[in-house]
């Protein structure tokens, strides 16, 4: 007998989720339990865009340099942050998450000095002027 897989297949579902298992025609889970997904997390993440970094690879024969960027200006914003992680003694911690804020994650840099981290409504950035350079994480992790 084949194994038999039901699936959740509410309109919530965003991809495979197992709701009974069977094998052998035995139910594996004695007491099977179902969450319903939030909608926040069913978003179907955006595809970036890699034709940069596809010309980068013909350019430099597959191993492009991994010089760091210079940022242009003193204050450099970073925005849709989804976790921060900070060193804390000889611990590295995780500050903030999106999992726990209703907000994605904004980072405050100036010359290098973390100055503001959270949502953005929390760091102002009227007293760093307008000559700020903005960097949109996507969802990416600051440490």
């Amino acid at each position: 007998m084949a194994d038999v897989v039901i699936w959740d297949s509410s309109p919530l579902a965003l991809g495979a989720t197992p709701t009974r298992v069977f094998i052998d025609g035995i139910a594996q889970l004695d007491n099977p339990y179902t969450v319903q997904k939030p909608e926040w997390v069913q978003n179907i993440p955006e595809v970036p865009d890699f034709d940069q970094e596809a010309e980068d690879a013909v350019k430099y024969d597959g191993l492009p340099p991994l010089e760091m960027k210079k940022a242009t200006v003193d204050v450099v914003v970073f925005s849709h942050v989804h976790s921060i992680y900070l060193r804390r003694g000889a611990k590295i911690e995780k500050v903030f998450s999106t999992s726990n804020a209703d907000t994605p994650g904004f980072v405050v840099v100036e010359r290098g000095e973390l100055k503001c981290y959270g949502a953005e409504h929390e760091c102002s950035l009227a007293q760093y002027g307008t000559n700020i350079q903005r960097v949109d994480l996507k969802g990416g992790s600051i440490s």
